[in-house]
């Protein structure tokens, strides 16, 4: 339970700038996630209990999500 505050917190905060700033915001998480290297996308299953971030493959998932429904 601890871990899923965590994580929709951050999921929350990423929602948050995207609605704010919207294209902007985007190009910049983009040029953000483009540093990173794959183990920031993967953790395996027993890892996942002690991160206090969502793997970045599932905040991309939510704001591409997010993105298509704002048009």
């Amino acid at each position: 339970m601890n871990v899923w505050y965590s994580w929709a917190e951050e999921l929350f905060c990423d929602a948050v700038g995207l609605t704010i700033g919207g294209v902007a915001f985007l190009h910049a998480f983009s040029s953000y996630i483009s540093t990173m290297r794959k183990e920031n996308f993967y953790l395996p299953e027993g890892d996942l209990k002690q991160s206090n971030h969502p793997v970045d493959w599932l905040r991309v998932k939510f704001l591409a999500r997010r993105a298509r429904r704002l048009g």
